[in-house]
């Protein structure tokens, strides 16, 4: 392969006789769901024995340390699609950390992340054994596809400490999961350090080109076709109680907000028919209150399928406010004692807050705007408050970017209707020049609040960021959960004037806050006073200070780096050596600060 780009899938407008790329989706630069095992440390490993097996289907984000050598691939049920049982390794080009092998370089490929068993002694086996390697498969999923240029390679230990080639599969569009088969049939790997890899040939400045795989069995008395795994299994957590959000402040939560049944889907992986037993239980974990208990009804499957169950819905009954947690938990009887336990058992949570969210809270990939010259970027989530309530701010979920997004600047603003052609927005509250903060723990949500909350009657609102015009490549990257698909219904973007659905697939990660007042993230404190005046503005080289005396100042462009400051002299600021654009002015004393923006022509 000669030469890697990042990729896009770029979504089109069109405004009369022209089109314009508008929002864009790419990769993430960072995972922060990946967390190591260990920090450094080495751990002995035990050799393993046969059958080896590992479906991924346990709660760590890292490989089982018993098993596999490394930590590099991500252990999720988000990636995958349709998987065989719940839980897959992903693949792509971030390290053991989630950070990128080679960061700041757009053009880096080579092979990325391994998964290397433990040794296995078959030193004591022949070919005759029929020894034989199976795995599932699946390039892109939720992520970027690999390109034809890219790999899955699986490469055999031999008995001189070599590692053969004996598989590769090249870079696709995403497919079903297909399994493979690989059979250990040579006498060169017949001893006590046996061991396999999988390693992927990718992009090493984020995670595009994305392999999955899943369900990994080495076994005697194999065919390369042999297809038995015997095991019952879940593919994917149960869908939600709720019809429409993640999660909600529960004094908000109506009948119709209910589900009327959860969604499962389960697989009979026997080559034979089953009949499975599902028991279902749900408890608020705040307080460790039961609130359903209940066994499905018993049903049959055939040999090699996947069924979608529902289980009815329940009322929840609960006293207060909140904030309370809801955890659904269904469970799989087993039929034998060689069923995997750990892929029996599947969960997930719904939570009662301060806070509206349509998303899970894991991105798989990142989303931007890209806004037409001289025209400000704007999002604006919908949301329903069903009673009176105070809006306080908003949560977002910014993803990693190269260059950094921290420090630019950008406005939070509640709208009560999204203007058109004929008629403006309404704006209930606008806070200008907040910047980008990264909170400390990755992978969680900055929060931004209001200087004075927003009191607001039952309806339907919006929230959303604006950056301003003309800043070009700084667009603000957000986390975009591609596995609940609300944008379309939900999210609108402006990017020339004119308001659109969003088309693309997903649910970018905002959310506003409700109710009461909460903790924002540590970011710089602004003291918006109105003092000054500043005349002219538009200006051309000087600008002038009306009011309060002012001893310095500092010109930041629109991402927040620093393009001038110096001592303010005679009311009077000199600006002939910066060139003609949109900038926000700093004027600083000992005790306060002013902030306004400023435009030289």
């Amino acid at each position: 392969m000669s030469r890697k780009h990042l990729p896009l899938i770029v979504f089109f407008t069109l405004i009369g006789f022209c089109s314009q790329a508008q929002e864009m989706v790419v990769p993430l630069q960072d995972n922060p769901n990946i967390k190591p095992a260990t920090t450094g440390a080495t751990i002995k490993k035990q050799r393993a024995t046969l059958p080896f097996v590992d479906d991924f289907s346990y709660d760590a984000s890292v490989p089982d340390t018993n098993l596999w050598m490394e930590q590099q691939v991500f252990i999720n049920n988000t990636m995958g699609i349709n998987p065989p049982t719940k839980g897959v390794a992903t693949f792509d080009g971030l390290n053991a950390l989630g950070r990128p092998y080679r960061p700041n370089d757009f053009s880096a490929v080579g092979f990325g992340d391994s998964l290397t068993s433990v040794p296995i002694d078959i030193s004591f086996r022949s070919p005759a054994d029929s020894l034989v390697l199976s795995f599932f498969v699946q390039p892109q999923g939720n992520g970027f596809p690999p390109e034809t240029g890219d790999s899955l390679y699986l490469f055999f230990r031999n008995n001189n400490n070599q590692w053969v080639e004996m598989w590769r599969k090249r870079g696709t569009f995403s497919t079903a999961f297909l399994q493979e088969f690989v059979s250990v049939n040579d006498p060169q790997f017949f001893h006590d350090s046996f061991q396999f890899r999988f390693v992927n040939f990718t992009s090493l400045n984020l995670n595009d080109d994305v392999w999955n795989i899943d369900y990994v069995k080495l076994d005697i008395n194999r065919s390369p076709a042999d297809t038995n795994i015997n095991d019952l299994a879940f593919v994917q957590p149960p869908s939600s109680i709720l019809t429409e959000y993640t999660a909600m402040p529960y004094r908000h939560l109506q009948t119709g907000d209910l589900s009327s049944q959860q969604q499962l889907v389960v697989a009979n992986l026997y080559n034979t028919s089953n009949t499975f037993t599902l028991r279902h239980t749900a408890t608020e974990l705040n307080t460790s209150t039961p609130i359903s208990a209940n066994a499905l009804t018993p049903f049959n499957m055939f040999a090699k399928s996947q069924a979608t169950l529902f289980n009815p819905s329940y009322s929840l009954g609960l006293s207060g406010s909140g904030p309370f947690v809801i955890r659904n938990t269904y469970f799989i009887e087993a039929l034998n004692a060689t069923d995997r336990k750990s892929n029996d058992t599947i969960q997930n949570e719904v939570v009662f807050d301060n806070y509206f969210a349509y998303d899970d809270g894991s991105a798989e990939q990142a989303y931007f705007l890209n806004p037409a010259l001289n025209q400000p970027s704007k999002t604006a989530m919908k949301f329903e408050l069903r009673q009176p309530d105070s809006v306080y701010g908003i949560s977002v979920y910014f993803a990693a970017q190269v260059p950094s997004a921290a420090g630019k600047f950008f406005s939070v603003v509640l709208y009560d209707s999204l203007g058109n052609s004929s008629a403006g927005d309404v704006i209930l509250k606008q806070q200008d020049l907040y910047t980008v903060q990264y909170p400390a723990k990755r992978g969680e949500f900055s929060f931004y609040a209001f200087d004075q909350p927003v009191g607001l009657g039952p309806g339907t609102y919006y929230i959303g960021i604006t950056q301003p015009a003309n800043f070009s490549s700084d667009s603000i990257y957000y986390g975009l959960d591609v596995n609940n698909d609300n944008n379309i219904q939900k999210l609108s973007y402006n990017v020339n004037g004119f308001w659109f659905n969003s088309s693309v697939n997903g649910t970018v990660m905002m959310r506003p806050m409700v109710g009461g007042p909460f903790t924002p993230t540590s970011v710089q404190q602004i003291e918006k006073v109105t003092e000054t005046i500043l005349y002219p503005n538009p200006t051309t080289n000087t600008v002038h200070l009306q009011g309060a005396i002012w001893p310095e100042y500092k010109i930041c462009l629109l991402n927040g780096q620093t393009a001038a400051e110096g001592i303010i002299t005679n009311q009077t600021i000199d600006l002939s050596n910066l060139p003609a654009g949109q900038y926000i002015i700093q004027l600083i004393s000992a005790d306060k600060l002013e902030t306004h923006k400023l435009w030289k022509q």
